[in-house]
C-alpha cells in the first residue's frame, strides 16, 4: 500500500563491491627501488570495511628470480581492514651488474588489486653521475631559450641547470647567477628549463650539475669558459674572423686553434704581434679554419708604444688569454692603430676588446669618425666576464672591456684609439 516495489537481493561477497573494494598499496618514493643484498617494504590496507574476511594474495608474477616477496598472503577482517600490514621485497646478491626488474602483484576475490614494478639497485655498478649539456640550448625567441641536459650515468640522481652571464665554474651551484633544481632524474633521462627575459646582444653560459651518493658531476670540459654559449644575435650565425694580439704574454696570451674565446665565442683565432708591436698578418683564417682570400691586418700604420700583458696570475681560461696580451697606446689622439684591408663582407660588426696597464682609459672609433666609445680599464684588471661599453661621453668614467660597432661597411677598416 506504500506504492514501492518490495523486491530486493542479498549479495554474499567478501568485498565492499567489485567497483569500490580496492587493495591499497603504498611505499616510499615515486618508484619501488630495492638495493641488492637488502630489502624494502610496502604497506597494504583495504580502502573500506568488507562484509567478510578478505585474503590478499601477494606474488612475484614475472621478472628477476633474485627478487622475492613475503609473506605470500595477508588476511584482513572486518575489524582489521584498516590496520597496515607490511610486505617485504628482497633483492638477493647476484653476480651480474644489471638493475633487474620484477612485477609484484596483490589480488583478492572481488577486489580491485594492485601491481607495481620492483627494481633492483645493483651494488656492483659504478653510479658516479655523468651529465652533459646536450642536446644543448634551443632558441625559442629573441629573449628566451630552452636549456637541456642529459644524465648518462648515476641511476637516480638529483639535477640542476645553472646559468648566467658568466661561467661560474664547477665548484658549487650557489656560485651561479641562477641554479634551477630539476628534481631526481634516472640515467638516460633528459631535463630542461626555459629561460626568459634575456638581454639582446648578450652572451650567456650554462652548465648542468648532478649529485647522488656516489659523487657529483658537471657538464663540459675543465676550461670553465668552454661552457655552452646559449644566446647570440642571429647576425652572428655566419663566419667570424678573430685577431688576438699576443703582446709579450707569450703562451699565456696565445690562443690555440681549438680554443673558444670571444664575446661571440669562436675558434681559430689569428695570433699576431707576438714578437713585435709593428706586425702584418697576410694570411687570415676565419672561425671555420678557412683562409679569407686577400684579407690582411696591419698594426704598423700608426706608432705603437709597446706590447704588454696582464699581471693577473690566476686567469686560466681561453677567454682570459684573449685579454692577457695586448698592444699599448701612448701616442697622439686618434692615431690609426689597426688597419684591416680587403674585408670581403658587405656588412659586418666589429668587436674590439680592451685591456689596461695602470688605470688606463680612452676612446675607440672606426675609420676616422662616427660614434666614439669611451672606457676606463683599471689596473691590470682580472677578466671575469665581457662588459660591453655604452659610454659615448669623454672622459671615460666606467670600466668596460668590450666595444661593439654594428652594421659596418667598407672593404678597408681602421680602428682608431685616443688615450
Amino acid at each position: 500500500t506504500d506504492g514501492l516495489e518490495d523486491t530486493w537481493e542479498l549479495v554474499d561477497q567478501g568485498s565492499l563491491t567489485a567497483l569500490t573494494g580496492t587493495v591499497v598499496v603504498t611505499y616510499q618514493g615515486p618508484e619501488f627501488i630495492v638495493t641488492e643484498g637488502s630489502n624494502k617494504t610496502a604497506n597494504v590496507v583495504l580502502n573500506g570495511q568488507p562484509l567478510n574476511t578478505v585474503t590478499v594474495q601477494v606474488s612475484r608474477t614475472s621478472g628477476d628470480a633474485d627478487i622475492t616477496v613475503s609473506p605470500s598472503e595477508l588476511i584482513f577482517t572486518t575489524a582489521t581492514w584498516s590496520n597496515v600490514q607490511t610486505v617485504t621485497v628482497s633483492a638477493a646478491p647476484d653476480g651480474d651488474t644489471l638493475d633487474s626488474l620484477a612485477t609484484v602483484r596483490f589480488t583478492a576475490p572481488d577486489f580491485i588489486g594492485h601491481t607495481f614494478t620492483a627494481q633492483e639497485y645493483d651494488t656492483d655498478t659504478d653510479r658516479t653521475p655523468v651529465v652533459g649539456s646536450d642536446p644543448g640550448a634551443t632558441t625559442l625567441s629573441v629573449t628566451s631559450v630552452e636549456l637541456t641536459g642529459t644524465l648518462s650515468n648515476g641511476f637516480e640522481t638529483a639535477t640542476w641547470i645553472c646559468w648566467g652571464d658568466n661561467d661560474a665554474g664547477m665548484i658549487s651551484p650557489n656560485d651561479w647567477d641562477n641554479a634551477v633544481y630539476m628534481g631526481d632524474i634516472r640515467d638516460g633521462g633528459q631535463f630542461s628549463t626555459i629561460v626568459t627575459g634575456m638581454k639582446t646582444n648578450a652572451i650567456y653560459w650554462y652548465r648542468c650539475y648532478v649529485t647522488n651518493a656516489a659523487g657529483v658531476g658537471w657538464s663540459d670540459a675543465a676550461d670553465m669558459f668552454c661552457g655552452t654559449s646559449v644566446f647570440g644575435s642571429d647576425r652572428y650565425d655566419d663566419v667570424h674572423v678573430g685577431v688576438n694580439f699576443v703582446g709579450s704574454a707569450g703562451t699565456n696570451g696565445t690562443l690555440e686553434p681549438s680554443e673558444v674565446a670571444g664575446y661571440i665565442p669562436q675558434t681559430n683565432w689569428n695570433n699576431m704581434c707576438a714578437a713585435n708591436q709593428n706586425d702584418t698578418l697576410n694570411s687570415v683564417i676565419d672561425s671555420e679554419g678557412n683562409v679569407v682570400t686577400g684579407m690582411s691586418v696591419d698594426t704598423s700604420v700608426g706608432a705603437w708604444d709597446a706590447r704588454s700583458f696582464s699581471t693577473a696570475s690566476n686567469e686560466v681560461s681561453s677567454h682570459a688569454k684573449l685579454f692577457e696580451g695586448f698592444l699599448e697606446d701612448n701616442e697622439g689622439a686618434w692615431a690609426t692603430r689597426i688597419r684591416v684591408s680587403d674585408v670581403p663582407f658587405a656588412n659586418y660588426d666589429v668587436i674590439v676588446y680592451l685591456n689596461s696597464e695602470n688605470n688606463g682609459y680612452g676612446g675607440i672609433r672606426l675609420n676616422g669618425g662616427g660614434t666614439e666609445f669611451y672606457a676606463y680599464g683599471g689596473a691590470y684588471p682580472l677578466f671575469t666576464n665581457y662588459t660591453v661599453c655604452d659610454d659615448t661621453v669623454s672622459p671615460a668614467n666606467s670600466e668596460f672591456n668590450t666595444v661593439i660597432f654594428n652594421n659596418v661597411t667598407g672593404s678597408t677598416l681602421d680602428i682608431d684609439m685616443s688615450r
